[in-house]
């Protein structure tokens, strides 16, 4: 059979399309192997920074968990959070300076929370028994006894003014 020059040109279009179609596709596929290797370079660098990140955040807590332990020794080795004490007065005197200033600071400062916590309690008590809660108001206008006592008091136990006239609240 004689193909004639058209369908022989045509032809070899044809063929030279498909010759550079199956180029073109060779790229494709070696540029689509290139990026899957990326992706898997990427996604193995990603779950070795994953696994690092998990690492340091255990070390963290760890690290966390030493030092909660580290300060609660410290702080019961110091008396605890609040109120410090001294063991033996002799061992002062073998303390240097700066501690010597720390430790009065400290104390001072606890001095006054028990002052605060005892003016709390008391406040509110009467100043003769210390135990009940003020009810009665003398004619001084202070606010200082309970009903119980303030039948026994000639005076108020504050200003010393004598009680002539009592009003319970």
């Amino acid at each position: 059979m004689f193909l004639s020059p058209f369908k022989l040109l045509k032809k070899r279009t044809l063929r030279e399309e498909l010759a550079s179609c199956r180029v073109q596709l060779t790229n494709w596929e070696e540029r689509l192997q290139q990026a899957r290797t990326a992706c898997d370079v990427w996604q193995r660098e990603a779950d070795e920074a994953s696994r690092k990140t998990q690492q340091v955040e255990s070390k963290f807590n760890e690290t966390l968990s030493q030092y909660n332990a580290l300060k609660q020794d410290y702080e019961s080795l110091q008396g605890g959070p609040h109120i410090r004490s001294i063991i033996k007065v002799s061992e002062l005197s073998k303390l240097s300076l700066s501690v010597l200033k720390n430790i009065h600071a400290q104390l001072r400062q606890d001095l006054e929370e028990i002052e605060k916590v005892l003016y709390r309690e008391t406040a509110s008590k009467c100043m003769v028994c210390e135990e009940r809660n003020r009810t009665v108001t003398l004619n001084c206008n202070h606010f200082v006894l309970c009903d119980t006592c303030s039948s026994t008091q000639n005076e108020c136990p504050y200003c010393q003014t004598p009680i002539n006239l009592i009003s319970n609240i």
